[in-house]
């Protein structure tokens, strides 16, 4: 894919996570990888009206920011922490849905309740702990967590999910956040039992 096709994409589903209320205003960011390059939403943009030229290219081997006229998202870090990572990841979601980044500050639960999230997602999200955003100490958190993860939650912050394409980063995206919406009503109306066993799980995973 070419530069120009790759930004026209990332403003694409910028705005498509704008519209599903993944997101608000300019909090998050998102990435794509091109060849040793990655290119990520400038700071204090919002999501619903980015242009092609609100993406910065950043060397993943070494992300210098010196002499920068537009500056990148602060994230800038964990996403050159990523893709150094996992050169099997080709785009970066990082979004602060409402109802994931409440529903989830504790942790994943055991039980997945939708069937996506048990098929998809259930198998490789973890969680870390609060880290001040922007920081080396996150980038760090993040670079241990996506190795044998796809999928992130950022305690008390929002989520983090790694694609290999950025249909994939945005398919998981709303994945987490729909089985998060699926608890929070699950608890509220008491509902018992509705949760997929890791047998069923296993059989779910199996059958995609």
């Amino acid at each position: 894919m070419n530069v120009h096709k790759l930004k026209k994409e990332l403003v694409r589903y910028a705005r498509k996570m704008a519209q599903e209320g993944l997101t608000i205003g300019a909090s998050g960011n998102i990435s794509a990888r091109c060849g040793r390059k990655f290119y990520i939403k400038t700071a204090g943009k919002s999501f619903e009206n980015l242009k092609e030229r609100d993406f910065v290219s950043l060397d993943i081997d070494n992300p210098d920011i010196k002499g920068l006229k537009v500056m990148p998202s602060c994230e800038y870090k964990l996403h050159a922490a990523c893709y150094s990572s996992r050169p099997d990841i080709k785009a970066i979601f990082h979004i602060h849905p409402f109802c994931a980044t409440i529903a989830f500050s504790k942790g994943v639960g055991s039980k997945p309740v939708t069937m996506e999230f048990a098929a998809y997602v259930a198998a490789t999200i973890t969680s870390v702990e609060f880290v001040p955003p922007g920081s080396h100490r996150l980038a760090q958190a993040l670079k241990a967590a996506c190795s044998d993860n796809d999928c992130i939650i950022m305690k008390r912050h929002g989520i983090i999910a790694l694609g290999k394409t950025m249909q994939d980063a945005y398919v998981k995206n709303l994945i987490i956040e729909r089985e998060a919406k699926a608890q929070i009503i699950g608890k509220l109306l008491q509902i018992k039992g509705a949760g997929f066993s890791r047998r069923e799980m296993a059989m779910l995973v199996d059958a995609v």
